[in-house]
């Protein structure tokens, strides 16, 4: 008997078991069934796009951590196309023909290398395919935006346009995104337009269902008053950039309007009087010479009114932050919220601001909440409508990873206060997670990992309690070793790259990752100063590596300059420091947010820029002049005594002047070189 066994499938898994019996030299087999309806046939498949090389496969997830087998061929050929390492619900296959017809299925793994039933064969044609869903942003009495859904991989797109009264096609191509602006159209005509894939190998997709637009000048399609107090009114609208609104308004019975524009799509009407009914009416203002009717005369009665949309965000295990509009300045709030079916509400003071954090909340409960507006002591709103949540230990969002020198960290953000976290991951195609320790920040560096593989990651939130959130969305990235640094390593002071001329630019360089620091060390006149350049962010929550920067210094006179100079003109996302000799005094500190790069002036003491002698002797004796040293091409020389520049010795200086008993002399071949 061969030692082998076939594939096993749903729904019922064998065990062979083999007996070996030493005295009858026979074999017993033992059969176990175990049912394994928990693993169904993998359904709703469908070819989400496809080019002339390439296909989307899309199928209905089996849950979490679900793995999956597809398998594909040209229909009519006998070999399939395997893939059994699938973590997701869909597949990109590549290498089709253009123009063949392809039948594809997938399984469900069940658990180990046990796999499920395969699913109904579902059917495609390789082939460039027109985008979908044409629709329409806005129209304009000249022009319009026009819209749809990206096609697969299709590289351009062909947009195609005309009058529905002429049947010549005017013809736009080479359109590098999914929209399109189209200028320089008739007011009052009815267009039609289709769009068209050209796909990587030059192919062309059908295209797509016509569309069709009719220019206009149009008043709003309908307008709300948000916000009213006993003397203001707030109005929005729905929109568009470019056009100007008009707004009438009147008391009721009365026959003359008051007016006012805007660019904006809302207005604040004021000076109105208490407890009295308006009337109102909006027009679209187009262009100088186009404006459209105006609306259906609408009405509102001044009071204390508030009707803006409010929810809840950053829930958490403990907390939850509520937020609403406040379009009427001065307009005040308060929030009032219970766990759900208690009697009893706790109310906020009168708040100011559009949010409020109810804190010191239990979890895994519902809690209801309501909001009024204050619009003056004696006049309020009614609590709003009954909101409601549930407080739970949150999932972290924002993963991202940044990829160092055969390492990787992770990053996460979560707003639960004092909550560890816990990430695994593995290599792409691995059925074990590896599981990290808990982590109290928002980051973890993952090392030793190969360059060129595939890796995805999960985190979730352990919270105070000791309740565990679920995992989050898998994250998945290739690893590819980043070391964009030839000076390193100077990631610390005892490393740093050495300086020492008057003008100094460093190599191209960058922070490969948000924990890297680049370190220089100064030396200046028998002085040391440290500089520092580390990312926008901190340890605490890294945010970015840098774009390239080059560090540029120089010294003018007592002036010192330090900058990270961009590449490429863009944001360096750098933080520059400054620090003394034995780096316990920051001196001087600046970050990027107001230009594209840090820059660091710092005018260095005084008593040792000021040169002047304190005795007799020679030049290059620092016991001669005020700060211990020798002057430099930089510094302002004063001379007191009787000073002798020695034979075939250069003194350098930016200028020199004389006091009382000064004397300078020259050896033989003795020099001065004044800079200023």
């Amino acid at each position: 008997m061969k030692n082998h066994t076939p594939h096993l499938v749903c729904c019922l898994i064998f065990f062979l078991q083999i007996i070996h019996s030493s005295a009858t030299a026979s074999n017993d087999f033992l059969i176990t069934t175990i049912d394994t309806a928990q693993c169904p046939k993998v359904a709703s498949l469908f070819t989400l796009w496809r080019t002339p090389a390439t296909a989307f496969l899309v199928w209905g997830s089996s849950g979490k951590d679900a793995a999956y087998e597809c398998r594909w061929r040209e229909t009519g050929t006998q070999e399939w196309n395997v893939r059994s390492d699938i973590k997701v619900a869909n597949l990109i296959i590549n290498n089709l023909k253009g123009g063949k017809q392809y039948e594809w299925q997938v399984r469900a793994l069940c658990s180990g290398s046990v796999f499920g039933a395969y699913s109904d064969v579902m059917v495609f044609t390789a082939m460039c395919t027109p985008p979908q869903l044409p629709s329409l942003s806005w129209v304009k009495p000249d022009e319009a935006q026009l819209n749809w859904n990206i096609s697969g991989e299709a590289n351009t797109y062909n947009l195609r346009w005309r009058p529905s009264s002429v049947s010549l096609w005017n013809t736009i191509t080479n359109i590098t995104t999914n929209t399109y602006r189209l200028t320089g159209l008739t007011n009052k005509t009815l267009y039609q337009w289709q769009v068209q894939s050209v796909c990587e190998d030059g192919s062309l997709s059908d295209f797509s269902a016509v569309g069709s637009f009719y220019t206009a000048c149009t008043p709003p399609l309908y307008s709300l008053i948000e916000a009213a107090s006993p003397t203001s009114a707030y109005l929005a609208w729905p929109g568009l950039s470019g056009l100007t609104y008009k707004i009438d308004w009147r008391k009721a019975g009365e026959t003359t309007w008051n007016s006012l524009t805007t660019l904006s799509n809302n207005s604040t009407l004021s000076n109105l009087q208490p407890e009295t009914t308006y009337q109102y009416r909006l027009q679209s203002i187009c262009t100088s010479e186009i404006s459209s009717g105006f609306t259906a005369i609408q009405q509102f009665t001044t009071g204390c009114y508030f009707d803006t949309f409010a929810y809840t965000d950053n829930i958490t295990s403990n907390a939850a932050r509520i937020r609403w509009s406040a379009p009427l300045q001065g307009q005040r709030f308060q929030v009032r919220w219970r766990v759900q079916g208690t009697q009893d509400w706790i109310i906020s003071e009168i708040l100011r601001t559009n949010s409020f954090y109810l804190t010191n909340l239990a979890n895994a409960t519902t809690y209801e909440w309501q909001l009024r507006a204050i619009c003056t002591d004696q006049s309020s709103t009614e609590y709003g409508r009954v909101n409601e949540f549930t407080t739970q230990c949150s999932i972290p969002c924002c993963t991202k990873n940044y990829n160092l020198n055969h390492a990787s960290i992770l990053r996460w953000e979560s707003f639960e206060l004092g909550a560890n976290f816990r990430v695994r991951w593995r290599e792409a195609g691995s059925l074990t997670w590896n599981l990290t320790d808990l982590q109290p920040g928002w980051y973890i560096q993952l090392n030793n990992l190969i360059d060129g593989h595939y890796y995805e990651w999960q985190v979730q939130t352990i919270c105070r309690d000791g309740n565990e959130s679920a995992f989050s969305p898998v994250t998945s990235f290739t690893f590819n070793s980043v070391d964009c640094d030839p000076q390193e390593p100077n990631n610390t002071p005892e490393t740093a790259t050495p300086v020492t001329s008057l003008t100094f630019t460093s190599p191209d360089v960058c922070l490969d990752n948000p924990l890297d620091q680049d370190w220089y060390k100064y030396s200046y006149l028998g002085q040391d100063y440290y500089i520092l350049v580390s990312t926008w962010s901190n340890s605490a929550n890294p945010a970015n590596n840098t774009s390239k920067y080059r560090l540029y210094l120089n010294i003018a006179h007592d002036t010192l300059t330090i900058e990270t100079q961009s590449v490429n003109s863009s944001q360096t996302d750098t933080y520059l420091f400054l620090y003394n000799a034995d780096r316990r005094i920051l001196l001087a500190e600046n970050d990027d947010t107001n230009g594209p790069f840090s820059r660091i002036i710092y005018t260095l003491p005084e008593d040792c820029m000021r040169f002047y002698t304190i005795k007799s002797g020679s030049w290059n004796d620092p016991a001669c002049w005020s700060c211990n040293q020798i002057p430099g091409q930089q510094h302002d020389v004063q001379i007191l005594h009787r000073i002798t520049v020695p034979a075939n010795y250069t003194a350098q200086a930016a200028k020199v002047t004389y006091g009382n008993g000064g004397v300078l002399l020259f050896g033989a071949g003795a020099k001065l070189r004044v800079y200023k």
